[in-house]
């Protein structure tokens, strides 16, 4: 059974948008989830150990992810 996200402006009202975030672990889990639940006007750096489905994540998210493969 698959929850539903919270939008994170619900979860920071008053607060001005996210500009950037370095995401770690962004190809599953929590962290594929919490990039797809940021605005679309956040730039995303996007980390993780799996080349292949980052370039995936930078082709779905286009020009405003920026990827980084680590271990």
């Amino acid at each position: 059974m698959t929850k539903e996200l919270v939008p994170l402006p619900m979860i920071r009202p008053n607060r001005e948008p996210f500009s950037t975030a370095l995401i770690t672990g962004a190809t599953g889990g929590i962290g594929e989830a919490f990039a797809r639940a940021l605005p679309d006007t956040t730039a995303l750096v996007l980390s993780g150990r799996d080349e292949g489905r980052l370039a995936a994540l930078q082709d779905e998210f286009g020009s405003r992810a920026t990827i980084l493969v680590a271990d």
